[in-house]
């Protein structure tokens, strides 16, 4: 790559002198620590300052192209990471905020499928959490019939807290 070489010299200059002497004032001499300061008075000096323009061009470009990578190789970590930042803060949420959560958004939530079916859907933690939150799938005013659930509802039923529950047929 073009310019990597002038990069990693300009790099171990600010690495051994730092970023005030590591571009002095002399541009005839980059490695000096004095600032000698001489406007240029012939055509000769002319080309030290192009050359210096040119050096400097050159580790910007390499220094853009590197920008470029970290920030792509960044954003590509960031969205590989996300999933897991949150199956993190999900995890830590306690269950009695989780039961609120779920509480407001029984009340609150309408439509067609409820905000507790469709939060289910997640995880396996967030199916487990409404037995403990029952008046999300009790209905008082029913009479449950054990012999139209299925052995897997039926222990779904017997888990809630001795709360009548209202399971919604899909079909």
């Amino acid at each position: 790559m073009e310019g990597l070489d002038d990069l990693l010299s300009l790099l171990k200059r600010v690495k051994t002198k730092g970023w005030d002497d590591a571009f002095p004032d002399n541009l005839y001499d980059n490695d000096s620590k004095e600032a000698i300061r001489r406007n240029p008075t012939s055509s000769g000096h002319l080309s030290t300052f192009l050359n210096a323009i040119e050096e400097a061009r050159v580790c910007m470009s390499a220094l853009n192209e590197a920008q470029r990578r970290v920030g792509k190789r960044l954003r590509c970590l960031r969205r590989l990471s996300k999933p897991f930042v949150l199956e993190d803060g999900i995890k830590r949420i306690p269950d009695d905020v989780l039961a609120i959560v779920f509480e407001m958004g029984h009340h609150f939530g309408g439509g067609r499928h409820p905000f507790a079916v469709g939060v289910s859907h997640v995880s396996r933690r967030f199916r487990s959490q409404p037995r403990y939150c029952g008046q999300q799938f009790t209905n008082p005013m029913e009479k449950v019939r054990f012999e139209n659930f299925f052995p897997g509802q039926v222990d779904l039923i017997s888990t809630s807290k001795r709360t009548v529950v209202t399971i919604p047929s899909l079909f």
